[in-house]
Order: C-alpha cells, then structure tokens, then sequence
C-alpha cells in the first residue's frame, strides 16, 4: 500500500509542479478539410500600360493595389509597357512584381514600340516553367479603316499541390479575320501539351461574336459569358480545357477598379480536379 501510494503522490507532483502545461495538438481526426483539393485563383486583366481613364500618366501603384486586393495565384496581364518612353522608361512588369510581392513573371512581347517593348505578361505566386511567347498570326488589313497590330500569347507551366498545368495571356486583334486565323494558333501551342490549361485574356469581341463559338468548338470552357470587363460589354475572358480538369468555384468581374484601367480585371477561382 506504502508503494502505490508513493507511485500516485510522484504522478500527481510532476503534473502540479511542471513549468507548463500544453494541450495536446488536434490530430485531425475532426479535421473535414481535403488536403488534397488544389485551387488556384485567376485574374486576367488589361492594365492599359498603367494609364488611369482620363490620363496621360502611368500609375502602377494603383494598378498594384487593385491586384493586391484581388490576391491572385496568376494574374494574366495585357497592354504591358517595358522601357517605352511613353511610361518613362520603366520595366511595368518587374515594377508590378515588387510592388504586388509576386515573385514569378514572364513577359510576351508583341511588338517593338516607343523605344521600348509591349506585350502581354504572366505574374504569379508560383514557379514558372517552360515559359514561351507565340506571336499570332497576322492577317493584312482588308478595309483602310482598320486598324491591325501583331498580337502574342505568353504561356508558362506551374505547379499546384501537385497537378501541372498550363497558364497563358493573349490579347487578339480587333479584327474578326485576324482572331479566326489566332484562336487555331493558341489552339495548337496550348493542345500540344499534355496539361490542362487555362487562358485568359482580353478577346476584343462580344459573348455573340464569331471567335466565342470558334473557341466552344476547339472544346474551351468560358468561365461566364455574362456580365462587363469594359464600358458596358463584356470582352475579357477566362477559357479552360479540358472541361473535365477544372470545378469553376466563383466568378467575379471587379467592378470597383474604377478607372484604374479602361477595363476591369476578371477574377475566379478554379479547383484542379
């Protein structure tokens, strides 16, 4: 009897006497959430080389806040300046990078302009990898009012939780002749690689224009065709393939960038499946 009770009194003063107590950590066995489930959430905005509605001057830092406040995984980025005189010299893209705390970015250059280039963009969160530019292809002006410039797709490959899968900024032309003969092109780069992609860009062209259904019949999933990314129409778009790889889980155009570009980023959020 003089032994057990010498055993207890040790174990109730190394319990009374410690320093401290902590409570054992929650094994996860009450824990419901997936590890596994990978999202990714993307924006595809026109940044209209920093320029404010209504200005002649560039202003990343509003064209950061508003990424910033989005918090996107990839932002696809169109009508990016690097070192033209028209935005002082200023690499836009690597500026966007500092100020947003995205470590990863690739720029598309599309043409030579102002001393400098300009283009489309890639900036993320995650690594990217096989980065690569595809210049579009383009069609001759058929009437002397329209207007035609070289377009480009930049692209990259990153890693989510363990899925790969393609990411890519284009902006197409305005012209319907030339955005038939650029969405087979984008086609044949995304298609020729065995990861899922998701494209997002600024289309110029309507939810009941011609390339929508161009894009539908190459078997691309729309986001929304519903809603408006500039004045009163929509026109910036989020495409996936194949349908079967991603879960659309919300869908924003973000209205209350007021006229930090002359068009609003498109924003959603994509389960990897």
């Amino acid at each position: 009897m003089k032994t057990l009770l010498l055993v207890v009194g040790t174990f109730f003063l190394f319990f009374c006497c410690g320093k401290e107590y902590h409570n054992i950590s929650d094994p996860g066995w009450n824990n419901n959430n997936n590890d596994t489930t990978a999202q990714i959430t993307i924006m595809t905005y026109n940044i209209h080389y920093g320029y404010p509605v209504g200005t002649q001057a560039a202003n990343l830092q509003g064209t950061a806040t508003v990424i910033k406040s989005i918090n996107p995984d990839v932002a696809l980025l169109q009508e990016v300046d690097i070192k033209t005189n028209r935005s002082g010299g200023v690499d836009q893209l690597a500026a966007l990078a500092s100020l947003t705390g995205m470590e990863y970015y690739y720029f598309g250059k599309a043409i030579d302009y102002n001393n400098g280039q300009f283009g489309v963009a890639i900036l993320s969160k995650y690594k990217l990898e096989d980065t690569n530019t595809t210049l579009l292809p383009i069609v001759p002006k058929q009437n002397e009012s329209d207007y035609v410039e070289q377009r480009a797709m930049a692209d990259a490959k990153i890693t989510v939780k363990g899925h790969q899968i393609m990411v890519a900024s284009t902006h197409l032309d305005l012209t319907q002749y030339n955005r038939d003969v650029q969405a087979p092109a984008i086609h044949s780069r995304l298609s020729a690689s065995s990861c899922p992609a998701v494209l997002g860009g600024d289309f110029n062209a309507r939810p009941t224009d011609p390339i929508i259904t161009v894009f539908q019949n190459l078997s691309y999933t729309f986001t929304s065709l519903s809603g408006y990314s500039i004045s009163n129409y929509l026109i910036d778009y989020i495409v996936y393939r194949p349908a079967g790889s991603f879960k659309l889980k919300s869908h924003q155009v973000a209205t209350s960038a007021v006229n930090v570009s002359d068009h609003y980023p498109v924003v959603d959020i994509l389960e990897l499946q």
